[in-house]
């Protein structure tokens, strides 16, 4: 916090409370900054009196702060198809026909989620607050990682959730049938 200058021969009390009890160690601006620098996540009010030499106190001046340091959940974010053809364990075998990711659900109110994307182990995307599925053509096909993150009101930055998946769009060849006898 700022505190303004302190008039001349004056003396400054400095009192704070966290969730509606008084923190008794704080009683000036180097106890306050010394009692931040390891404070916990609560709702905190400081109050600033400054007291003349003729011992006339102002009036108080406060601040109300929410401190949050807590970093938000991983975002559950996940492929939202895991394509099969049918066959035993291909089912979840990150092999898709839809690049399609299901957001997080598990989202800080108030937070940004944001994806960046790799294709082909190539330079990964900048972050961005949208995540667009890849064509479905068969011209972007390929192996594709894609990181999810939050980021709270207070900006605290959730651990990242990487989705990887390779994207198969592209239609099996049509099998050849030849009959083998014609008698």
């Amino acid at each position: 916090i700022t505190i303004s200058s302190l008039e001349t021969d004056a003396t400054r009390a400095v009192t704070l409370t966290k969730d509606g009890s008084a923190v008794g160690s704080v009683t000036d601006v180097a106890s306050y900054a010394t009692y931040m620098s390891t404070a916990t996540d609560g709702v905190y009010v400081v109050s600033v009196v400054d007291t003349d030499k003729a011992n006339n106190a102002s009036a108080a001046g406060t601040l109300t702060f929410t401190l949050d340091k807590t970093v938000p959940a991983t975002p559950n974010a996940a492929l939202t198809t895991d394509s099969t053809n049918g066959g035993s364990g291909f089912g979840s075998d990150a092999i898709t026909k839809s690049g399609a990711i299901t957001a997080p659900t598990n989202v800080e109110s108030g937070a940004i989620v944001e994806y960046r994307v790799t294709k082909d182990g190539g330079t990964p995307s900048s972050w961005s607050t949208t995540y667009t599925a890849p064509l479905t053509d068969g011209t972007v096909d390929g192996s594709y990682v894609v990181d999810v993150r939050q980021t709270d009101k207070a900006g605290n930055i959730s651990n990242v959730e990487t989705i990887t998946y390779t994207l198969d769009t592209t239609a099996a060849n049509a099998p050849t049938v030849t009959l083998t006898t014609d008698s």
